[in-house]
């Protein structure tokens, strides 16, 4: 938990000199994640593509793997909306989340395997802070909960940076 703090305070400290704003309509990226499960927690990295369709309305799609630990791999796709609040002149966006998702979870132990598969909802904020014309670092924190019975809530912490174009 101290590493992912650390990562936090380094990207609010380049968010502090930032002063950049990117009129670009689409970004793709890439994000460091940290899943808080029920039982378990892991680390995982993902991939993001977002479409801005007004300057507050945004679409991502995503796609998240989380490594195996205790036996256990999880992996995600989402779909979700952003609601951008600009924050003064620099570029600085909070975003509300809302979205869909399609969440995999494998277990792979004691002589076999056993996967589960559920769509569900996802929800949460984020903030991100532009770092030039071209590239954008963000935060965002994110609870996805599935549909089917025995998938309770899952929180995901994530910090990533994205190429504007």
């Amino acid at each position: 938990m101290k590493k992912v703090m650390l990562v936090l305070a380094v990207i609010l400290g380049f968010a502090a000199s930032a002063n950049a704003q990117t009129d670009s309509k689409m970004a793709a990226g890439i994000n460091l994640n940290l899943g808080l499960g029920d039982s378990y927690t892991n680390y995982g990295i993902g991939a993001k593509y977002q479409y801005a369709f007004t300057d507050h309305w945004r679409g991502e799609a995503d796609f998240n793997y989380f490594f195996k630990k205790d036996h256990t791999s999880f992996w995600d796709i989402d779909l979700n909306a952003q609601y951008l609040f600009h924050l003064g002149n620099g570029g600085v966006n909070l975003y509300p989340l809302a979205g869909l998702g399609f969440y995999n979870n494998k277990f792979d132990g004691w002589g076999g395997s056993v996967s589960d598969n559920s769509l569900g909802v996802n929800y949460g904020v984020g903030v991100e802070f532009p770092l030039c014309d071209s590239f954008k670092l963000n935060a965002e924190f994110k609870g996805q909960s599935g549909f089917s019975s025995g998938w309770g809530t899952r929180w995901i912490l994530s910090v990533g940076a994205a190429y504007c174009f």
